[in-house]
């Protein structure tokens, strides 16, 4: 069974909880989940990085191509 089938039903009462702690309480969610939205963090950096990395690349290969 994953995390997300587990936390996925229950998160609505989580953030209802977590809206009525009293001052200097907090409540964090951690394990597979915290790993898992870690993870996808780290990949969107990377896309976004690979992204911006093409775009910089193609108008000096295209002054290449187009100077043959």
């Amino acid at each position: 069974m994953l995390a997300s089938e587990v936390l996925g039903p229950a998160q609505s009462k989580l953030n209802d909880l977590k809206k009525n702690l009293p001052p200097g309480y907090q409540l964090e969610i951690g394990g597979e989940q915290a790993k898992q939205v870690d993870g996808f963090l780290n990949l969107a950096v990377v896309l976004l990085i690979s992204l911006v990395g093409i775009y910089l690349a193609l108008p000096v290969y295209s002054t290449f191509v187009l100077d043959l």
